[in-house]
């Protein structure tokens, strides 16, 4: 029997927005879960971070890769985010699974057909959005 893959991750999809529109209705601004023997954690952050300060993110940068990788991966693709996704494009969160030595990651997000319209419009003439996708 074969798995139709692409149904089994856009049914992952759909519980993943439901499961995380539920955790935003709490108003969490993160949750980190540390597992007992410390190699396995986990990290969620609300996108755009609430009451971030500028010095937030590269504090989250240089928390030591050691000791917080999850803290330090967020650090860094929310720096990477902040200047290259599109100001119509709402980013929701960022997950980060820590295990075996991998981290492995999902940032959500949403944007209207009518702001997708409106970006592919400026595709062309604006050069800013083409760079480094």
């Amino acid at each position: 029997m074969n798995r139709d893959y692409l149904e089994e991750l856009r049914t992952h999809l759909l519980s993943y927005h439901e499961a995380e529109q539920g955790l935003i209705s709490t108003s969490p601004k993160s949750i980190a879960l540390e597992m007992e023997n410390y190699e396995d954690s986990y990290i969620w952050l609300r996108l755009p971070i609430p009451d971030e300060h500028p010095e937030r993110v590269l504090n989250m940068i240089h928390s030591g890769v050691e000791e917080l990788p999850n803290t330090c991966l967020a650090g860094i693709l929310v720096a990477i985010l902040k200047n290259r996704v599109p100001k119509d494009v709402n980013l929701t969160g960022m997950s980060i699974d820590n295990r075996q030595n991998h981290l492995r990651f999902c940032i959500s997000g949403s944007i209207s057909l009518e702001d997708l319209r409106t970006l592919c419009e400026q595709y062309p003439s604006n050069p800013d959005l083409g760079d480094g996708m």
